[in-house]
């Protein structure tokens, strides 16, 4: 009884000291909230009137009226400025003399006015006492701006903070409580009973005092030595539009008062109450504790297993009713435990011969039963594992923490199988290590045994060993993926050497029309410097007739007349030139031709690479010429000073025409009739080379198209990989040539892209790849 009155009385004394505290924080608050409201409202109201466009630009009678209409709205606002972006006071309102700024004053240099104005935002200085009435005031500064929202100004006020001292003095802290303000210097600015005529400041600077006024962790209780160097009950509370804090302590001797009463009145009762209660108590246990000795005896008779022993109590009170009812269990629960040692035994014998592994585990993962398959196939007996945590023994490291997860969320949690997220019976398989350190695969289904409350009480598993059969399929999965490999390596093969034959007939054709145009072509050049002479000759001739012979017959003059002789002098020497220049033309065709086909080059030659680039180009100018609604694609060519390489001629020009195509495929959106959305843009392929060290050169080719995505840029090199129609593809042409340009070249072929970048293949190759080398 005495410990409880403690107890109680302990609990009574802390609420009590807690709702002083609450008091205290609600005053606090209350407080605080106040002043916040104030100076936001002063501070409102002065951001509205910075609002107003072209302040500064103002009749200097309407800017006067706004001031006094501002200063008429709250006495605290002593005086309010409007100050040009020359920092020079422009107009000024004021309530008394007793101000710090005055008409024509040049605050360029002030930081009022250079914080306000050059950092667009509103200043407010530190609390200071006005040296002319010596009351504590602060100055609020904020930007102006023009009828063109630029800064041209800045308005000021000056603010009498003579309200906090009314504020702190109206808060009511009991009878010798108090309430202070400090500013974000520490510097106190107003306190309960502080006298205008008197006011100073006063900086805090206790270290010990500072530390409870702003704790860092807030506790329910705040009691520490105040203002005034005595233990007080305290609460602070942040000002937030000042960075200030308003504080309120009440003594403890004050605040202890009504408990220490209630603590007295409470002692007196309890010790008349605990008197009474011992006398009672002292009868009762007289005649409870004899009978109920008799009953303990008994109770650990049983316990042993003697379910014959009877208690003999003949008193007809509750513990005789008691004893009698002792009796008829102890007989009912000796019937029950030999049909309960009958059904272990049954259960115990089917456990034992059924072929499936049987485990028993507890809510907290301990083996309960093991039966004799589980003792087969991991060569443990259950000696050896009873009451041992399952994963503990049979489960790898990785395994160890997930089952021991699952099951702490099995311990002291009622099971609801509609509301539960496991469904059992709960079926997977798991590796289970044996005796002999053998990993076993097993495929298990758990299920559970609930109590009358809903709790699991014991996790039932029978499993089938299964490692054997995963053996197998691993075996037929690795099969399956080797002749996946294998089918998909001999179509890369077969479609590669369709496209070499391609390509072989392909040079065989062009070299053969190269042939057969070479030989008349020839004859057609040789002769064609002859007759340029000889024409040359006959026009010398007639010009020489028309000389010594201006006045011819009259049917040599109409024939002249007829065929335009004077036409033909000019016309006939042009024609000539053309007929020459188209029969050079066509010889260089033919050279390009021959060069692109290189039938006579199966092994590697030193080559020039851009002779095998304009080849290229010329067997895809048809590609490149605009179309009736197509732009013609423009080529930009960037060659370097490149020394001739050691490569296989015709697969390099193979290359260089797959990789131009697909630039020339690519630039198929850009080249319709331009829309507004694309004028001006052109369809563009730049063809770049260079050295990019001294025994490696690089050639670039890149297009102003769509770009590539980054997933497509992946499968690129790819075989049989396309994003054409079906159809219009085979998606070998890059496969291939990476093939060419990595494996036969030891180089590297790579793209740079991005989606609306357009795209940049990079080709590396080796100036010397050793002449010896074969194919």
């Amino acid at each position: 009884m005495l410990t409880t009155g403690s107890i109680l009385g302990y609990f009574s004394f802390k609420s009590e000291l807690e709702k002083n505290q609450e008091l205290q924080q609600k005053r606090s608050e209350s407080a605080a909230n106040k002043i916040n409201n104030y100076l936001d409202n002063i501070q409102r109201k002065l951001g509205y009137l910075s609002t107003i466009r072209g302040l500064t630009s103002l009749d200097i009678k309407d800017q006067k009226n706004l001031l006094e209409g501002l200063i008429r709205s709250n006495n605290a606002y002593k005086s309010v400025a409007i100050i040009d972006r020359h920092g020079k006071v422009i107009n000024l309102v004021f309530l008394n003399p007793e101000k710090e700024i005055y008409l024509g004053q040049d605050m360029s240099n002030s930081p009022i006015f250079k914080y306000s104005f050059n950092k667009n935002d509103r200043y407010l200085t530190s609390v200071h006492i006005n040296q002319k009435n010596g009351l504590p005031q602060t100055i609020l500064s904020v930007p102006i701006r023009n009828e063109e929202d630029r800064i041209d100004g800045v308005l000021i006020a000056e603010i009498d903070l003579s309200f906090l001292g009314l504020i702190v003095s109206n808060t009511t802290v009991g009878k010798t409580g108090y309430t202070y303000v400090l500013d974000e210097r520490n510097i106190m600015v107003a306190k309960t009973g502080m006298m205008e005529e008197n006011f100073e400041f006063q900086h805090i600077s206790n270290p010990d005092l500072l530390k409870h006024l702003f704790p860092q962790q807030k506790t329910q209780l705040n009691i520490y030595s105040g203002l005034y160097d005595q233990k007080v009950l305290g609460a602070t509370t942040a000002i937030p539009s000042m960075q200030w804090k308003l504080v309120v302590e009440l003594p403890v001797n004050e605040a202890y008062a009504p408990i220490a009463r209630m603590l007295w009145i409470t002692s007196i009762s309890l010790f008349i109450i605990t008197l009474v209660s011992m006398a009672i108590g002292f009868y009762r246990a007289h005649r409870i504790l004899s009978p109920l000795k008799h009953l303990t005896e008994a109770a650990l008779e049983i316990r042993q297993g003697n379910f014959d022993t009877k208690v003999e109590i003949v008193e007809s009170d509750e513990l005789g009713l008691l004893a009698t009812a002792f009796n008829q269990m102890t007989a009912q629960v000796g019937k029950l435990f030999k049909v309960l040692e009958a059904e272990k035994t049954f259960v115990s014998t089917i456990l034992d011969t059924a072929g499936s592994l049987v485990l028993v585990l507890d809510d907290r993962g301990r083996i309960v039963r093991f039966n004799r398959a589980c003792e087969q196939t991991t060569l443990y007996s259950f000696k050896e594992v009873k009451n041992s945590f399952f994963w503990e023994i049979f489960l790898a490291d990785d395994d160890r923490q997930l089952a021991q997860s699952n099951f702490s969320q099995f311990q002291d949690q009622s099971f609801d199988a509609q509301e539960s997220n496991l469904q059992f019976p709960i079926q997977y398989e798991s590796s289970w290590i044996t005796k002999d350190k053998r990993l076993r695969q097993i495929a298990w289904s758990d299920t559970v045994l609930l109590d009358d409350r809903g709790y699991i009480q014991y996790v039932i598993s029978t499993g089938t060993d299964i490692s054997d059969r995963k053996v197998a399929e691993e075996e037929l999965k690795q099969a399956k993926e080797s002749a996946e490999v294998a089918l998909k390596n001999l179509r890369a093969t077969q479609s590669q050497l369709i496209q070499a034959e391609k390509m072989s007939g392909l040079g065989q054709l062009v070299a053969g029309i190269a042939h057969e145009i070479n030989n008349p072509i020839n004859f057609i050049h040789g002769n064609i410097l002859p007759a340029e002479t000889y024409a040359q000759d006959l026009l010398t001739l007639i010009e020489l007739y028309q000389k010594y012979y201006p006045e011819p017959p009259s049917e040599i003059a109409q024939f002249m007349e007829g065929i335009e002789l004077e036409f033909i002098f000019p016309d006939f020497r042009k024609l000539l030139s053309s007929m020459k220049l188209g029969s050079e033309r066509i010889r260089e065709i033919v050279d390009s031709l021959r060069n692109f086909s290189r039938l006579d080059e199966d092994g590697i030659k030193e080559v020039d690479v851009h002779e095998g680039i304009e080849n290229s180009l010329l067997i895809l100018q048809n590609n490149l010429k605009g179309k009736l609604e197509q732009k013609e694609i423009e080529v930009i060519k960037d060659y370097g000073e490149l020394p001739k390489i050691e490569c296989y001629p015709g697969q390099l020009n193979q290359v260089f025409i797959n990789i131009l195509a697909n630039g020339i495929d690519a630039l198929d959106n850009c080249r319709t009739i331009p829309s507004e959305s694309d004028e001006g843009k052109l369809p563009t392929l730049t063809i770049s080379t260079s050295l990019s060290s001294p025994d490696r050169v690089m050639i670039t080719i890149a297009d102003n198209g769509p770009g590539i995505s980054a997933s497509i840029r992946e499968q690129l090199f790819n075989p049989f990989f396309t994003t054409k129609p079906v159809g219009q593809g085979t998606g070998l042409g890059l496969s291939i040539s990476y093939q060419i340009v990595v494996e036969r070249h030891r180089g590297s072929l790579s793209c740079i892209s991005e989606v609306g970048g357009g795209a940049a293949f990079q080709i590396a190759l080796p100036v010397s790849q050793g002449i010896s080398r074969k194919i």
